[in-house]
C-alpha cells in the first residue's frame, strides 16, 4: 500500500515532491481526499480487495502541510470507499461509494449522506430523504455552488457504467437530477472550470474496461469551455447576501456572504417572482451594516438585488445606499419599487474605486436597511465629455 504524500505546483517547477508519509497503521487506497483551509483531509478507503479479501474503512485523517504533521480524527459513521469527498462551506460530505468489505465487491453501494462540520468537530448522517437517488460507487464528485453533482459510477443494477448525473443541494438538502453523461463512465474525475464541469477517460463497464477516451462538459448556462487559449470568466464579485453559496438560472456562481461587517441575516420561505432565481431573494442582511469588497483600482457597475418578503405595503421599510461616499439611493422603498411583495427587483450604479476597496453602506431610514445580492462588474472607466458651456465666448475686436 502506497504511503508517499505527493505534491504538484505547476506555478513553479513543474514538477512532483514528496512529503510526510502516511503512518503504516492508517495506508489504504480508495478513500476520499479534500482540502478545506489550507488543510487536506483523507476520509473512509479500502484495504485488499479487486479478488483479494478487503477491508473498508470509517477512518478520518487530517494531514498539515505547514507542520508535517498527520492527525487521527474521528471515525466517519460508516466505512466507505470508491468514492469522491466534496467540501461545501464549512461543511465535509460523503456521498456515495460501497463497503468493500462484502465479499460480492459491487453489491453494497451506500445511499446514506455523511457530514463532517468542521466548525463541532462532529459527523451527521443526514435523513433518508436525503440519501443518493441512485447508489453506486467509483462515481465523480465535483462541486457548483452549493451543489454537489456526483456523476457516472458503477452498481449492482448495471452492468454498463451509470451516466446518471445527481445534484444534491446542500440548502434544502434534496436531489434532483441533471442531463446524464453521453458515456457512462466510473473510476475518473471531473475538473471544475469556468463555472462548468469536464471529465475525460473513465471505464465503460462495471469492474473495468473498455477504457474510454472521450472528453464531455457540462454547464448550467451558456458553454464555456475551459482551454488555455479561452481567457477566464470576466473578474467580478457576486455575493448572495446573508446566504450560502449557490448557482443561478443562468450558470453564474454566487459566493456565500462575505466583505460585510454589520447587520443580521435572515433567510425565509416562499417563492419570489420576476426572477428565475427565487432562492437568491429569500435570504437577506439587513439593518445597519456596509460591504467593504476588495477590488482593483478602477471603474466598476453594482447591482443591488431586492425582494420584499415581509411588509406587505409600501412606506413600511425605508433606507438609503451610500456607495464609495455618494448616496445612490434615498428613502428607498423596495416593495413600492418591486411593485409588490415578493417580487424582485435590481438597481444597477456606477462607481469609481481609488483605494482597493469598494464600499457600500446600508442606512435604515424606516425599519430595517436590507438587501439579498450584490454583484460587481469591472467596467472601462469613461472620461466624461467637456461641457464647453463653462467657458465664455472668445470675442476678438478690431
Amino acid at each position: 500500500m502506497a504511503s508517499i504524500t505527493c505534491f504538484y505546483n505547476p506555478a513553479s517547477d513543474k514538477r512532483w515532491s514528496q512529503r510526510a508519509e502516511l503512518p503504516a497503521a492508517r495506508r489504504r487506497g480508495s478513500g476520499g481526499s479534500v482540502v478545506y483551509d489550507g488543510t487536506f483531509y483523507w476520509v473512509g478507503g479500502l484495504e485488499g480487495g479487486h479478488g483479494e479479501p478487503a477491508t473498508s474503512f470509517a477512518w478520518f485523517d487530517e494531514y498539515d502541510p505547514a507542520t508535517g504533521l498527520w492527525t487521527v480524527l474521528p471515525d466517519a459513521p460508516r466505512p466507505r470507499d470508491h468514492f469522491q469527498a466534496a467540501v461545501v462551506g464549512s461543511k465535509l460530505y460523503l456521498a456515495g461509494g460501497r463497503d468493500g468489505s462484502d465479499p460480492s465487491i459491487f453489491n453494497a453501494t451506500i445511499a446514506e449522506v455523511d457530514v463532517y462540520d468542521f466548525a463541532t468537530g462532529q459527523w451527521t448522517t443526514l435523513p433518508a430523504s436525503a440519501n443518493l437517488p441512485t447508489p453506486r460507487a467509483g462515481a465523480t464528485t465535483a462541486v457548483l455552488g452549493s451543489e454537489i453533482i456526483v456523476i457516472g459510477g458503477e452498481s449492482p443494477a448495471q452492468a454498463e457504467a451509470h451516466a446518471e448525473a445527481e445534484a444534491f443541494d446542500t440548502r434544502s438538502q434534496t436531489w434532483r437530477s441533471l442531463a446524464p453523461l453521453q458515456q457512462g463512465r466510473h473510476g475518473t474525475q471531473a475538473a471544475v472550470c469556468n463555472e462548468g464541469l469536464t471529465i475525460v477517460a473513465g471505464s465503460a463497464n462495471r469492474g473495468g474496461g473498455p477504457e474510454i477516451t472521450q472528453l464531455e462538459q457540462f454547464f448550467f448556462g451558456a458553454a464555456r469551455p475551459c482551454s488555455a487559449d479561452t481567457p477566464p470568466m470576466a473578474p467580478g464579485v457576486r455575493i448572495n447576501a446573508g446566504g450560502e453559496e449557490l448557482v443561478g438560472k443562468d450558470g453564474r456562481l454566487w459566493q456565500s456572504d462575505r466583505y460585510v461587517s454589520g447587520g443580521q441575516t435572515y433567510t425565509g420561505a416562499g417563492v419570489v417572482g420576476n426572477t428565475e432565481d427565487s432562492d437568491l431573494y429569500l435570504s437577506e442582511r439587513f439593518g445597519e451594516f456596509s460591504y467593504a469588497v476588495p477590488v482593483d483600482n478602477g471603474c466598476y457597475q453594482i447591482e443591488l438585488h431586492f425582494a420584499e418578503i415581509y411588509w406587505t405595503e409600501p412606506n413600511k421599510r425605508l433606507f438609503d445606499v451610500v456607495i464609495e461616499g455618494e448616496t445612490v439611493l434615498q428613502n428607498y422603498d423596495i416593495f413600492a419599487a418591486a411593485g409588490g411583495q415578493y417580487r424582485a427587483v435590481v438597481e444597477r450604479r456606477e462607481a469609481e474605486v481609488a483605494d482597493g476597496t469598494l464600499t457600500i453602506a446600508f442606512q435604515s431610514v424606516v425599519e430595517n436597511a436590507k438587501v439579498s445580492a450584490v454583484a460587481v462588474t469591472p467596467l472601462d472607466c469613461v472620461e466624461p465629455p467637456v461641457d464647453y458651456s463653462v467657458y465664455l465666448p472668445l470675442v476678438l475686436r478690431g
